[in-house]
């Protein structure tokens, strides 16, 4: 389906033209469809659209009958980038088996299709998984069998080094109350630059503690679109070293949250060479886009109040209700930065 604009209808400011302000993008929890990705990710690939839907059949155990479902393609291409998204139907019973065969298909997909665009470098990875911390059996939850299932396709697809030395996607992956799986691949045409909290154990060294296979993904990447040198920052949470802390107090997640955001935006910038003294006013500087990610809905006031200057000012912020990885944590936030005017 083409969305009626072309190439040269893009401006070459598309990521400042985001309102100051957004409440709850996509559908949110209580539905069967997953939030949808940032809106600054959909004006950046909004040229041209095409979906199809394709049918999916998913193992389950050997006394189970396979499980017929569907899956919809979608591909979304701008001038400097392209956003691959596959959407499965809501199922209402997943069991380790179909859930690990739906997350592997759905990855395999997405990369496969991503590769087809042109545009050769996944840069930002988005997942949004339903039930995320449900118990689904074998000691795991539906977030664990995704690890699972997201360490076997990134084998296939970027092999073992890769992951164990972090070459890998900025990828985040949150929860919500509906039925559908989603993943939205986010490529460009050039190379991304993986970058690392200093804080914080990179997610693929996790310990066992996290499930038998730890997420596959980097914590943010460097990378060149829209004419500028991005950082494209995934979900940050308050985790120190790989444990969660200051469980249970909202306003002290937060406060840690934005000491990981700052940590690794100084990494990002050193590693970019911009070497110039950060600003102790304004230290998330050249943020263009934040969204943050809430549990509880009688959060979203306070955090209203509570979210920094730095990450609202003349930036889009988002706000969506989703579950976090890990039930003890209240908040997540994702940011692009601009390093050149950090």
């Amino acid at each position: 389906m083409d969305e009626g604009g072309s190439r040269d209808s893009v401006a070459a400011h598309s990521l400042q033209e985001l309102p100051s302000r957004c409440e709850s993008t996509g559908d949110g929890p209580g539905v069967e469809n997953a939030p949808r990705v940032p809106e600054w990710v959909l004006k950046l690939t909004r040229c041209k659209s095409t979906s199809q839907r394709l049918p999916l059949r998913l193992a389950q155990t050997a006394l189970e009958q396979p499980l017929n479902t569907t899956c919809e393609l979608t591909i979304r291409t701008g001038r400097d980038a392209a956003l691959i998204s596959v959407a499965i139907d809501g199922v209402s019973e997943w069991t380790v088996t179909s859930l690990d065969a739906a997350v592997y298909q759905m990855i395999d997909l997405s990369l496969k299709s991503q590769r087809e665009t042109g545009f050769s470098e996944p840069v930002r990875v988005w997942n949004f998984l339903p039930g995320i911390c449900n118990p689904i059996g074998d000691n795991l939850d539906h977030y664990r069998v995704f690890n699972l299932a997201r360490h076997r396709a990134f084998v296939t697809w970027f092999g073992n080094s890769a992951i164990e030395n972090g070459r890998i996607p900025t990828a985040s992956c949150v929860g919500h109350r509906g039925l559908s799986l989603a993943t939205h691949v986010l490529s460009a045409r050039g190379a991304n630059v993986p970058i690392e909290n200093p804080r914080q154990v990179p997610a693929f060294a996790y310990s066992k503690k996290f499930g038998p296979k730890p997420p596959c993904f980097s914590r943010a990447g460097l990378v060149d679109i829209d004419g500028r040198r991005l950082l494209l920052v995934a979900g940050t949470a308050s985790v120190r070293g790989e444990a969660s802390v200051h469980n249970g107090s909202l306003e002290a997640q937060l406060c840690e949250t934005m000491v990981n955001l700052r940590a690794v935006v100084a990494q990002g910038r050193h590693v970019a060479g911009h070497t110039r003294p950060i600003d102790p006013a304004s230290p998330l500087g050249g943020v263009l886009a934040t969204r943050v990610y809430y549990k509880r809905s009688e959060d979203l006031a306070r955090l209203e109040q509570l979210l920094p200057g730095e990450l609202v000012g003349c930036t889009a912020a988002e706000f969506v209700q989703a579950d976090i990885c890990r039930e003890e944590l209240l908040v997540e936030i994702e940011i692009i930065v601009d390093v050149t005017r950090a």
